[in-house]
């Protein structure tokens, strides 16, 4: 047995700044070239163009580190030299757009990586899944062309350097950080409409950046905007229009299920990304088959994990059913909202609870301020996709708090309960 309900879906709008860096008044506006979207090959395609095989789609997700660069490096030599068909026939390689989600890492593989997308001789780009922090930056001022998802965030720091052993020594080694922090500063110079004096005043803190901030900063040159027309589907898949009972054992579906973080230490983790992706990004993305979701909260309740896969999920021009049957946080239902469809077993609880962005290094305004940033996000989401009372809503980061099923239906968390008894 079941229940229904049906609600309306709003339009979400950008979240444009932080107030913490205000003090960076003047963007360089001498830079002619950076003003309008550089002239790409990519900047001819459409945002579902950019979803769709006609373009190679490599991932850098996870630590910059020696090893995740050199296998980068041989990623796009794959890519640049792809192998004959079935049939023999050896294809021009296509265009190269690199998904990246990382937190940083080494300083100087995240230099040693601009080279690789500098010597590409096929036209490359990047986009933000998710985050591009610390020397994962590099990766993505980098390319010639950048592109971001409306929740994609940047953060740009200073770089972190350890000495030890005598004095001459160690004064040889001030002066090599001072010249590094020098050349870096050339590189958001002059690949991005910061000034030396915004990037000084932007690595004084470690903040993170909106995807509205970073397209004005020139870090990025493109936010998509994709609008997938849920009406569409039944049109498309009549089997939409069966009840969920029957719908969920039918075969001609494809199941993914959804784990963030496994082990739990990896939270940037690409395997989900490709696995959708794999299904996204066919010939004729319309001819595949309804996905069903299904949340494994255990190890989900980070942003890292949060942000990618709603992009995903927001982009996909087939029906999208996702099933919730135990316990799901916050971070975890935020994409499944934009299913086309969203089913809860009566055994289920959401837990309404911000978890703070913490990490190693930021003071803790910093990181109550980049908390804050994910928490307007998530607002944005929760206004535009539910009908969740505004003093809810609002209150969200200050109060923990549980939905029950029936809660959930209410407020147009989800489209149906189903009973297990």
């Amino acid at each position: 047995m079941s229940i229904k309900s049906s609600k309306p879906i709003k339009s979400i709008k950008p979240i444009k700044s932080i107030k913490s860096i205000k003090s960076i008044k003047s963007i360089k506006s001498n830079k002619s070239d950076k003003s309008s979207e550089p002239t790409s090959i990519f900047s001819d395609m459409t945002d579902d163009d950019l979803f769709s095989d006609k373009v190679t789609h490599i991932y850098f997700y996870g630590e910059v580190t020696t090893e995740s660069v050199r296998q980068l490096k041989a990623d796009v030599a794959v890519a640049c030299n792809p192998e004959p068909d079935p049939n023999g026939v050896r294809h021009s390689p296509k265009p190269i757009l690199l998904h990246i989600n990382s937190p940083g890492g080494s300083l100087d593989a995240g230099l040693s990586s601009m080279s690789i997308l500098q010597e590409s001789r096929v036209p490359i780009a990047v986009m933000v899944d998710g985050l591009a922090a610390s020397a994962a930056t590099f990766l993505s001022i980098g390319a010639p062309y950048r592109i971001a998802h409306s929740f994609s965030t940047c953060l740009i720091h200073q770089f972190t350097s350890f000495m030890f052993g005598k004095e001459d020594r160690n004064k040889f080694t001030v002066d090599a950080v001072a010249t590094t922090s020098d050349y870096i500063f050339d590189i958001y110079e002059k690949r991005t409409k910061l000034t030396k004096e915004d990037v000084a005043t932007l690595v004084r803190r470690d903040v993170l950046l909106s995807a509205v901030q970073c397209h004005e900063y020139g870090i990025f040159d493109r936010i998509l905007n994709i609008k997938v027309d849920p009406s569409k589907h039944a049109l498309r898949h009549p089997e939409l229009n069966l009840a969920t009972s029957v719908l969920l054992r039918k075969t001609n579906v494809n199941h993914v299920n959804i784990e963030c973080g496994l082990p739990p230490n990896e939270k940037f983790d690409a395997e989900i990304m490709k696995r959708i992706d794999t299904m996204l990004f066919t010939a004729d993305a319309l001819e595949v088959k309804p996905i069903i979701f299904r949340a494994n909260t255990a190890n989900c309740s980070s942003v890292e994990g949060c942000f990618p896969l709603l992009a995903r999920i927001n982009s996909i021009k087939v029906p999208t059913l996702a099933v919730i049957d135990t316990w799901i946080d916050l971070y975890s239902i935020i994409p499944l909202l934009f299913c086309s469809k969203r089913v809860m077993y009566d055994n289920s609880i959401l837990i309404m609870d911000i978890v703070y962005v913490t990490m190693h290094g930021p003071s803790l305004q910093d990181m109550y301020e980049n908390t804050m940033l994910v928490v307007r996000l998530i607002k944005s989401v929760l206004r535009a996709r539910t009908s969740l009372p505004a003093a809810m809503i609002d209150n969200i980061e200050k109060e923990r708090f549980a939905l029950t099923p029936a809660d959930c239906l209410k407020y147009g968390v989800v489209d149906e309960v189903i009973r297990l008894v």
